[in-house]
């Protein structure tokens, strides 16, 4: 036997063998392409009403619903079985795909748009609280020749208004708040006036230069008002602080040093070593601990 129709051969059986199977999975197993496996299928009399046999699909139920109106996703959720499938039957059989457009918003639905429109709602954010399309939104409030409503930009008055509440310590949640504008125009006229909002950036040497000299984390955090797991993370990568001396003194500890020598090697006092080794232990513990009962949750 030929190596062609040993692969011809072993094709039809795994096809036989499970008829669900694609033959791009086929082709893959054989390292064939796809169009050959198909055309080896078709000389073997493999045809696809087995495989939607297999699947419960019934190509005379697929046509009948098809024929009162149904979609093919419509289809597919009343036998079952995937959309996929349900095209398949259908492009087979020469039906060319329908197009279903969802109906129209009911007579309630058009009246607290229009409502919600002139309060100054935009029409995407309508649609999120309706839970429809923003096309269907659109053509119930043309339908009903609702004017739109206008942007309202910022006059000099609420550019002035913003800027004294951003100088005051208020945050961008706030000044939404006390002026009724989107966090976009506030942000916008922020950035035009050069108003820095949110955390400044990080001055890493500054930070190095106070975990070397002993300060907490606290302490560094009221100072530069960086975030605290900006300074952990930088006491890490330095190996200075409390947590990079901690994290330097167990790979030392991990590579066979007695507990004097991390402390000579360190420049820290034995009990201060201990402490810390402890403590991450402990953390590490935790930390194991914690993600073990996750696992069991889920």
């Amino acid at each position: 036997m030929s190596k062609q129709s040993a692969k011809r051969t072993a094709a039809v059986a795994m096809y036989r063998r499970d008829p669900g199977m694609t033959a791009a999975a086929i082709s893959r197993a054989l390292t064939l392409s796809p169009g050959v496996v198909r055309q080896y299928l078709r000389d073997a009399g493999c045809s696809p009403a087995r495989r939607w046999s297999q699947r419960g699909i019934s190509k005379g139920e697929v046509l009948r619903l098809d024929g009162e109106g149904h979609g093919s996703s419509a289809i597919a959720a009343i036998m079952g079985s995937p959309e996929s499938s349900v095209r398949s039957v259908l492009r087979r059989a020469g039906v060319r795909p329908k197009v279903v457009h969802p109906p129209p918003l009911t007579e309630e639905q058009a009246r607290e748009a229009r409502r919600l429109q002139r309060e100054g709602w935009s029409v995407r954010r309508i649609a999120q609280r309706l839970g429809r399309g923003h096309t269907a939104i659109r053509t119930a409030l043309r339908r009903w020749r609702v004017p739109r409503v206008p942007r309202q930009w910022l006059t000099p008055a609420d550019k002035a208004r913003v800027l004294d509440l951003a100088n005051s310590g208020h945050t961008i949640v706030a000044i939404m708040a006390w002026t009724g504008r989107s966090e976009h125009a506030i942000r916008r006229v922020l950035r035009r006036a050069g108003v820095q909002r949110g955390r400044p950036r990080l001055d890493r040497s500054r930070i190095v230069a106070l975990l070397t000299a002993g300060c907490r984390i606290g302490a560094i955090v009221a100072e530069t008002g960086c975030a605290p797991g900006s300074v952990y993370r930088i006491s890490l990568q330095e190996g200075v602080g409390t947590a990079g001396v901690a994290l330097r003194a167990e790979e030392l500890l991990l590579a066979g040093r007695s507990i004097p020598d991390i402390a000579f090697l360190l420049d820290e006092e034995e009990a201060k070593v201990r402490r810390l080794l402890k403590a991450r232990i402990h953390h590490r513990r935790r930390r194991d601990e914690g993600g073990r009962r996750s696992a069991r949750d889920s």
